[in-house]
């Protein structure tokens, strides 16, 4: 059963990310706010009555460049649903204190997941602004201001070795300038490199976090899920993304890698609908099987708290 709604309002963005892996960026594509109305209208509908807490989560494209409809929708769940969690997952770059006041009334349930790619000179190469600002000095001045009204923020680097090479600078501005004590980390989707390129620079993600007290997330996690039954991915059952274009996929990890998404109208029975296509489709090849294998067995020999689910990954992802 469906117990997490992912929403994909707008492909349009405000960034160009040179790793951008949402297909037809350059089309521009933008929702239409009453079928994603009556999408949450059937989805809480569905399940008001299965004794279960439901999330929303949003992404995109950027879904602050459709704040009013998705503040419209956080409210219509929340009235059903007034202790779920609703994620947010963003640029960073468009929040100000107007958008602030306007989702004050949601504090409690709501979590941004801002993306930052390291420190500043590491970060504005990657993370580009198509209007040519400072990305890195907007998304900071947000994660400040999401923290000085009491928002949790969380955020999300995306690993490959041009951000290795600055993580350890980065490990300390998070824990010293931003105050924070998780991060999660993310391997460069759809990448070329080998699986021990990939393992080997998880395992000094790890040790340099570890020397600083930084907790580490990610989508990593869910390879252990052959050796953890508790973080085995769950995409296509437990959650289901409806894109831009009216369409269905198991998660976001689905777009823009071949496999074909699922026609969605506002009738979608959110009780019984799974996609056609499962995390083994997508995540769970003999590469990062393998690479889960690795990760299990350094938990065992240095991190055994990673050895069961923690608390970000349960904010990270819905599909455990």
């Amino acid at each position: 059963m469906v117990s997490s709604l992912y929403l994909m309002p707008t492909q349009k963005c405000n960034s160009e990310c040179v790793y951008c892996y949402i297909p037809d960026q350059k089309s521009q594509k933008e929702g239409d706010d009453e079928f994603f109305y009556k999408v949450v209208d059937k989805f809480t509908n569905d399940l008001k009555d299965k004794n279960i807490n439901p999330q929303l989560r949003f992404t995109g494209g950027e879904p602050y460049l459709k704040i009013d409809l998705i503040i419209k929708l956080i409210k219509k769940f929340t009235i059903s649903f007034p202790k779920a969690m609703v994620v947010i997952n963003t640029n960073g770059t468009l929040i100000d204190s107007e958008t602030i006041k306007d989702t004050l009334p949601y504090k409690k349930n709501l979590i941004h997941i801002t993306s930052l790619d390291g420190c500043e000179e590491i970060n504005n190469k990657r993370r580009l602004l198509k209007d040519s600002s400072n990305s890195f000095e907007k998304v900071v001045s947000s994660i400040k201001l999401l923290k000085e009204n009491g928002f949790l923020i969380y955020i999300n680097m995306v690993l490959d070795t041009q951000t290795l090479d600055g993580f350890e600078d980065f490990i300390k501005y998070i824990k010293h300038s931003l105050k924070l004590q998780n991060l999660s980390v993310s391997l460069l989707h759809q990448s070329k490199m080998r699986k021990e390129e990939k393992f080997d620079m998880l395992r000094k993600v790890y040790k340099i976090s570890n020397k600083y007290n930084i907790k580490i997330g990610g989508h990593h996690r869910l390879l252990l899920g052959m050796r953890i039954p508790e973080l085995k991915c769950h995409a296509g059952d437990k959650t289901i993304l409806v894109t831009s274009d009216q369409k269905l996929a198991a998660c976001q990890r689905f777009i823009g890698n071949g496999f074909e998404n699922q026609p969605c109208n506002s009738n979608v029975d959110f009780s019984s609908i799974k996609s056609t296509y499962s995390p083994e489709d997508c995540c769970y090849s003999k590469d990062n099987i393998w690479l889960g294998d690795m990760l299990f067995e350094m938990y065992q020999e240095k991190y055994p708290e990673y050895l069961r689910v923690r608390p970000l990954d349960k904010i990270l992802f819905g599909v455990i």
